[in-house]
């Protein structure tokens, strides 16, 4: 709370600030000065609402003179302070919601990653908030996932942060994910050879989650992305490659569509020969059990599907 007292006081009128600190600054106190002195100093420790301090963040963005910098700390303040699901639903009311996503359309990678960052702790299991976020801009699932694919290293985590917090609310943000492409997102995070790992990680996770929902992933873009998936698994990391074996166990326990592409692709035969390099480089137990498990589970849809080739 004192990072942000000091971040007000800074964003609060400088020639208020610039008349008290003369005032204060030249020579001793008399008894006027002094008492004047004393008022300044309640007026310090009476700290300002959380409301305020929203509302305060919310005009220097509105604000066409800010400049980068002071968008970034009025925004690194709104992530703070909308972590409570109240200060988050309150956005609305006190005329920040717009102000914040014009920071995605407009702004700078960092700054857009900072904003994208704000509506991703919104959003964050608040449909109240996701609501009001889409009433204010209804393309900006297309926004968020438009930005993570340029590829910036911190706007391109934060905005498939935000578009995750969305699509992971339920059946309807998930849908609201996938008519804006969302599949083809992920696809291409994954397929991308230079894209970070951790951004890697968030686009499983996601697809894990998004299959969790038992929502319907099929479509022109669902083969590739059981194929970019399954590519994970063999050709990646040890930490990559567990993310990806999770996923592809989600896919399987969600629906036979993810069965039937996996076997097209497959998967068993791949699997079973990155079997032996899991064991001769030492990869660790637990990661051959969550492999030795997807190819069972492999096995097993395959025998149930085609029990006359057994």
């Amino acid at each position: 709370m004192q990072d942000l007292l000091h971040w007000a006081i800074e964003h609060s009128d400088p020639e208020v600030l610039k008349q008290q600190a003369y005032g204060a600054a030249a020579g001793a106190p008399t008894p006027e000065r002094l008492s004047d002195l004393q008022e300044l100093m309640e007026a310090m420790r009476q700290e300002p609402s959380e409301a305020e301090l929203i509302q305060l963040a919310a005009n220097v963005l509105s604000n066409d003179t800010s400049d980068d910098q002071q968008r970034l700390d009025s925004l690194e303040a709104l992530a703070y302070l909308v972590e409570p699901i109240d200060n988050a639903n309150d956005l609305k009311v006190l005329g920040a919601v717009g102000p914040i996503i014009r920071q995605l359309e407009s702004g700078t990678p960092q700054v857009q990653a900072s904003a994208a960052h704000v509506l991703g702790v919104a959003a964050s299991n608040n449909m109240r908030f996701q609501a009001d976020a889409l009433e204010a801009q209804p393309r900006l699932m297309h926004i968020l996932l438009q930005i993570a694919l340029k590829g910036h290293a911190e706007a391109t985590p934060r905005s498939l942060y935000a578009a995750g917090a969305f699509a992971r609310s339920g059946q309807e943000g998930a849908a609201l994910f996938l008519s804006a492409n969302g599949l083809q997102a992920l696809t291409e995070l994954l397929k991308d050879p230079l894209q970070r790992a951790s951004v890697q990680r968030k686009a499983l996770d996601l697809i894990a989650d998004l299959a969790g929902l038992e929502i319907n992933l099929q479509g022109a873009e669902s083969a590739g992305l059981h194929a970019a998936v399954l590519s994970s698994a063999v050709q990646s990391g040890w930490d990559i490659k567990e993310r990806a074996m999770l996923t592809l166990a989600a896919l399987l326990k969600a629906d036979a569509h993810s069965v039937h592409l996996l076997n097209a692709l497959g998967a068993a035969t791949k699997l079973q020969e990155n079997w032996s390099e899991l064991q001769d480089v030492g990869y660790r137990e637990e990661l051959q059990q969550l492999h030795a498990s997807v190819i069972h589970m492999l096995a097993s849809s395959r025998a149930n599907a085609f029990p006359d080739e057994l």
